[in-house]
């Protein structure tokens, strides 16, 4: 299989077209999404540093889950549908959440 390239032949990585999309809270407080995700697999983003967590509720993220630099763009395998991510930071800020067909 190849990627497909960009304009200046560059390859793109592409694992599925975005689908819906979420965005929780960051904060000092673990905070979990409100609804869970339909498929197995998410692309994450957050505006400030932050820990997350991929589970079923309760669902507790702490400092000792996976950290997650801001700006950064992750994909994660959430090991199946009805999952849910869970966040917590030093600083406020939004964990984007886009859920992959």
């Amino acid at each position: 299989m190849q990627l497909k390239r960009d304009v200046y032949g560059n390859p793109i990585q592409g694992i599925g077209e975005l689908g819906t999309t979420h965005s929780v809270a960051i904060s000092t407080a673990s905070t979990v999404s409100t609804t869970a995700f339909d498929g197995d697999t998410i692309r994450i983003c957050s505006t400030a540093d932050c820990f997350f967590t991929v589970g079923t509720t309760p669902l507790t993220a702490t400092t000792n889950h996976h950290y997650l630099p801001a700006g950064v763009i992750v994909h994660v395998n959430t090991g199946g549908p009805g999952k849910k991510i869970a966040t917590i930071g030093s600083a406020s800020g939004t964990l984007y959440v886009s859920e992959v067909k």
